[in-house]
């Protein structure tokens, strides 16, 4: 559980900074936008996610709600998005499989 929510949240700091460069360009929306996170971690020393897997954020604007997948199980909950201003006051609801595959998913 805190894997997904720790993916979850580098998710979400990659898209806040793709929404901050994009600001004034018109260029990336976060709402109703699927978001898919090919790597994590600090600038210079980014890492890729595990292959074949899969992590996302939707956020839909319709319902105010953020879910997606952490490569294993789902996520959903509701979100506020105020000008540049995003938060996900919680809770956020995870599904609870267990997956094999691909190898190291579950860590």
């Amino acid at each position: 559980m805190k894997r997904i929510l720790g993916m979850l949240s580098l998710l979400l700091i990659v898209v806040l900074g793709l929404i901050a460069c994009s600001i004034g360009t018109g260029e990336a929306m976060l709402e109703d936008t699927a978001w898919v996170l090919e790597s994590y971690g600090e600038l210079g020393n980014l890492k890729a996610v595990i292959a074949d897997t899969e992590i996302t954020a939707e956020f839909v604007s319709a319902e105010e709600t953020v879910k997606g997948s952490a490569g294993c199980n789902s996520y959903f909950g509701s979100y506020e998005l105020k000008g540049s201003q995003l938060s996900i006051p919680g809770p956020i609801g995870v599904t609870e499989m267990y997956c094999m595959e691909p190898k190291g998913v579950m860590d």
